[in-house]
């Protein structure tokens, strides 16, 4: 907001004394709500124009300390309808499982079976799935590649607000850029399926763990709104593809009938997996104090993951597989 006060009394300089601001000077002023900025635009004898500039903070405005308008804005209506459409979501995509997918009868192994009670008998049945990883090797390699480069797409998408936030892009372009990832992945998703039956499940993979280098490549010279649009994009084609094509490249070098305890052991320690990611980060922005060589840091995971995923034998872990499958 731009005020404006204009005299011709001579001396129109005098202005300055009536407003107690030198007209030769640029003053500002920090706010509850925002700064202001007092100059003067000309200054002569004949005529002199004292300016004030308002840089309002919205969120200050209602926030902020002192007299705000906190009082008259009410945002929690559309915080729960937020709230609100996510568990819509949730409960729609949910009913063509439980309707359609059928899900056999548990069998407790016979270690958990002779456990008394339901806690020790999960870790009972814990400890003998780390054991039958020694079995499988090429999966735990294939797990272990799968927990460090997806802590790197983890940092990404955790930290991305924040580091937009930070580069002080507008909260429009923030929010828009995040709804823009969930529409941009769905069909991207079912894409990376069909390009992983033409070069293979580890191929796709590796070129989504490219593309994820060049996001934070992108991420680290990033200076406007539609860098952070192209990265939204870029994530969007590759975060579902890559997820997706992950798990089910695991599940292929698991025995189907332990396909339950094995997923259940993966979606433990992917959780475990998520700390590192953001650790790295908040450790180098301490050591460099800025967030831009935290985002170059994140390549590392995606390096050593993709580094890890290159020794892994597919077909020697769905051999092995299979092999369980026939003897037991």
């Amino acid at each position: 907001m731009l005020l404006t006060i204009t005299t011709t009394h001579r001396p129109a300089t005098d202005l300055g004394y009536l407003l107690h601001k030198h007209p030769g000077k640029l003053q500002s002023f920090t706010l509850n709500f925002g700064q202001a900025h007092v100059f003067y635009t000309e200054t002569s004898e004949e005529r002199c124009t004292a300016a004030l500039l308002l840089d309002l903070d919205p969120v200050g405005l209602v926030r902020g300390r002192g007299a705000t308008l906190d009082q008259y804005v009410n945002d929690r209506p559309y915080v729960a309808s937020s709230f609100l459409s996510v568990a819509i979501w949730w409960v729609a995509f949910s009913i063509p499982m439980f309707r359609h997918v059928p899900e056999p009868p548990a069998k407790p192994e016979a270690d958990a079976v002779r456990a008394s009670g339901p806690l020790k008998a999960s870790f009972v049945q814990l400890v003998d799935t780390i054991r039958e990883f020694r079995t499988y090797r090429q999966a735990a390699l294939m797990l272990l590649a799968f927990l460090i480069y997806n802590d790197g797409i983890g940092t990404i998408i955790r930290m991305a607000g924040l580091y937009g936030a930070e580069l002080k892009l507008p909260e429009t372009a923030l929010v828009g850029a995040i709804v823009m990832v969930q529409f941009v992945g769905i069909p991207f998703a079912l894409l990376f399926g069909q390009l992983a039956s033409w070069i293979g499940a580890k191929r796709a993979i590796f070129l989504a763990l490219v593309v994820y280098v060049v996001i934070s490549i992108v991420g680290y010279r990033m200076t406007a709104a539609w860098q952070f649009y192209l990265l939204a994009f870029l994530v969007g084609t590759v975060q579902g593809g890559s997820q997706a094509l992950s798990r089910s490249l695991f599940a292929t070098m698991v025995p189907r009938h332990k396909s339950s305890e094995f997923f259940g052991f993966f979606a433990v320690f992917e959780k475990f997996a998520g700390i590192f990611g953001p650790a790295l980060f908040a450790v180098t922005v301490s050591l460099t104090g800025s967030s831009r060589q935290a985002i170059l840091s994140v390549i590392a995971f995606f390096v050593v993951g993709a580094l890890l995923l290159a020794m892994v034998d597919v077909e020697a872990g769905q051999r092995a597989a299979r092999e369980e499958i026939r003897t037991g």
